[in-house]
């Protein structure tokens, strides 16, 4: 910086003026305050973003664990389903083939559904197949729109359901 009127050097000057403006408490205070308040506002900063994705990794874990669990078991239901499906297509083991035609012996426990389960495996028209079973064996209970009474060891035709 140079003097306008006598051309002297003024920077000494301005180092002066920059110094006693250190010195001068209310400039480094503000200065040195400033620079805490930036500081403590970067560390809460930093410490809020460590927190939340420890929280966030925390709270994770039992969920990612419970979803492993659920696939496990929706495995173990898809090979149960699946194993379920190729016993019902099998005919089972007291049907006797006779004519192109079923000759099933009633179990304990059969019902209606269980025994068009056996043979046709599971199917949303169940029950006018079971009804054609029942008609065929003279079983149809016309008035009440229902099977009459089976019992183990009766022994059912069951026709092919192509």
């Amino acid at each position: 910086m140079i003097c306008p009127h006598c051309g002297s050097d003024l920077s000494i000057y301005k180092k002066i003026n920059d110094a006693a403006r250190l010195d001068n408490p209310k400039t480094s205070d503000h200065y040195f305050n400033a620079k805490k308040i930036l500081i403590a506002t970067l560390a809460f900063i930093c410490i809020a973003a460590v927190a939340s994705f420890i929280s966030y990794n925390v709270s994770r874990k039992p969920l990612l664990e419970q979803i492993e669990k659920m696939n496990t078991e929706i495995n173990s239901l898809n090979e149960s389903l699946a194993q379920a499906k190729s016993k019902a297509q099998t005919k089972p083991e007291t049907a006797v083939v006779e004519n192109n035609q079923f000759i099933y012996e009633v179990q304990k426990n059969d019902s209606p559904w269980t025994i068009v389960r056996k043979f046709f495996g599971i199917t949303y028209d169940w029950k006018s197949i079971a009804q054609k079973i029942a008609e065929d064996n003279g079983l149809w209970d016309y008035e009440n729109n229902t099977w009459r009474e089976i019992r183990p060891g009766q022994k059912l035709i069951i026709h092919n359901k192509n």
